[in-house]
């Protein structure tokens, strides 16, 4: 067996662990991918996520700094890095890692709707532009279950700039007080991570009440 073959089941064992919400020992199967590979993108990412759900926000920003800079063209590590960095109030960072990401794609929605936050909280102009791309046709936002119990169904409604937007959440989804953004469309490097409801296409940005 060769050591990308290796390598992939290694990332596979850390999906699974974390398909059944088995988060610790998820985390520690990834740190072994990430001892293989230390660039490893999915590895770094995934392991983020499940770090911010587990309220480990310091290990999730050290994940997401380190696939940024071994990965500085890639979109999705740029946006997220930079939605943990706006919630610590590093307004500044965040700025610089949304207009990054921007520039690898200006009709990224995520980032838009990262700027928006930034340029309201930073009292400055042009967050109006931000809103109107980011949140234009990206209203709803779903959440699937996530545990091993019984969960209800909810409905969470949040107000927004121009109107009323909705998230729905399916039974018994955990909150998460951050979204994380994953790959485009057609990459299942972080399939895993929506099932459990740890990222979502189109989830990045807003801020939950």
């Amino acid at each position: 067996m060769s050591v990308g073959t290796n390598l992939a089941a290694a990332l596979e064992h850390a999906r699974a662990l974390a398909r059944r919400a088995k988060d610790e020992d998820a985390k520690l199967a990834y740190v072994d991918v990430l001892r293989q590979d230390p660039t490893n993108f999915f590895a770094l990412i995934e392991l983020a996520a499940l770090a911010l759900a587990g309220g480990y926000r310091s290990a999730a920003r050290t994940a997401y700094l380190q696939a940024v800079q071994h990965h500085p063209d890639n979109k999705i590590a740029r946006v997220n890095l930079a939605n943990v960095l706006r919630e610590e109030n590093d307004l500044p960072g965040a700025k610089q890692h949304y207009l990054a990401a921007l520039s690898i794609d200006p009709d990224l929605h995520e980032a838009h709707q990262g700027m928006a936050w930034v340029l309201k909280e930073q009292h400055l102009e042009g967050a109006e532009e931000h809103w109107r791309r980011g949140y234009s046709g990206h209203a709803l936002v779903t959440r699937p279950y996530r545990g091993t119990r019984v969960g209800v169904p909810l409905l969470l409604l949040v107000s927004a700039r121009g109107g009323a937007g909705h998230q729905s959440a399916g039974p018994g989804a955990r909150h998460r007080t951050r979204r994380q953004c994953a790959p485009p469309g057609g990459d299942t490097g972080c399939d895993f991570a929506q099932d459990r409801g740890l990222v979502a296409h189109g989830a990045c940005g807003g801020r939950r009440s």
